[in-house]
């Protein structure tokens, strides 16, 4: 039965109508549904300059950040075999570091002959790291330099201002043992208003011309706020020259402290 032109009318009309009404709910309710800008979502939206990096989230794009600068890489003899490793990094950034970047130590004869390569982990905190590997065993080859670098992907994440403030103040460092086995004490205290936790102190020690003489480590658990304690570092044989200067440098992981979650 065919339809009159009213009905017709009237079909269009209705149709019309819940089309709109359809359009109308969608605008409002799909919306709603869609999951919010996060820094988590493979997709670069919200305020970020790249894909699920800079602006409010926590990790910087690759742009935004300066590489970390090698200041000074040097190789140690231990006893034997064995030898330490250091390098003194600068971190150019500063609102910005590393929770965990991968390394390496190559090691190279008198010659420039390549002996072998060391890789690690560590952090990278504010301003300036040390970074000790050791004792690496050469096999019998005597090392004459030691490169190091950061290989791998670097996703530096921010880091809170208060970080830099941070201090472990370092007093009394005296060395005694000098003839047999070489030991360094000193006193650590923590004056920054945190519970620190480990904690990493590397020893340098200089000669008269201030040139390094030999390095160690050593590695407390946790130093309370307010808290005092004594660290030693120790050496299995007579240093080579005699000592002017002696540097400790505390290695903070400002990614174990509260204020920076």
């Amino acid at each position: 039965m065919a339809l009159s032109w009213r009905q017709k009318r009237k079909t269009l009309i209705s149709s019309t109508l819940t089309i709109l009404v359809v359009v109308f709910l969608a605008i409002l309710i799909v919306p709603r549904l869609q999951p919010a800008p996060s820094c988590f979502d493979g997709k670069q939206n919200g305020d970020e300059s790249g894909v699920d990096c800079g602006g409010s989230c926590a990790l910087f794009c690759p742009n935004e950040v300066r590489e970390p600068a090698v200041r000074f890489a040097r190789v140690f003899p231990v006893t034997g075999n064995f030898y330490n490793a250091l390098a003194l990094v600068e971190n150019q950034n500063p609102e910005a570091g590393l929770r965990s970047a991968a390394y390496e130590f190559k090691f190279y004869d008198s010659n420039n002959i390549f002996i072998k390569e060391y890789q690690g982990k560590t952090f990278l905190g504010l301003h300036r790291s040390a970074i000790f590997a050791g004792p690496i065993d050469l096999e019998g080859k005597i090392p004459k330099r030691v490169t190091f670098s950061f290989i791998g992907q670097k996703d530096f994440i921010k880091i809170k201002k208060e970080v830099s403030s941070l201090n472990i103040f370092i007093t009394d460092k005296k060395m005694t043992d000098l003839e047999n086995r070489p030991k360094l004490s000193a006193k650590a205290s923590n004056q920054s208003g945190y519970t620190l936790k480990d904690i990493d102190f590397i020893a340098i020690l200089y000669d008269k011309e201030d040139n390094t003489v030999s390095i160690s480590k050593t590695h407390l658990e946790k130093l309370a706020n307010g808290e005092e304690k004594e660290i030693f570092f120790t050496w299995p044989k007579p240093l080579e020259r005699e000592i002017n200067r002696i540097e400790i440098l505390p290695q903070i992981n400002p990614f174990l402290l509260p204020l920076n979650i």
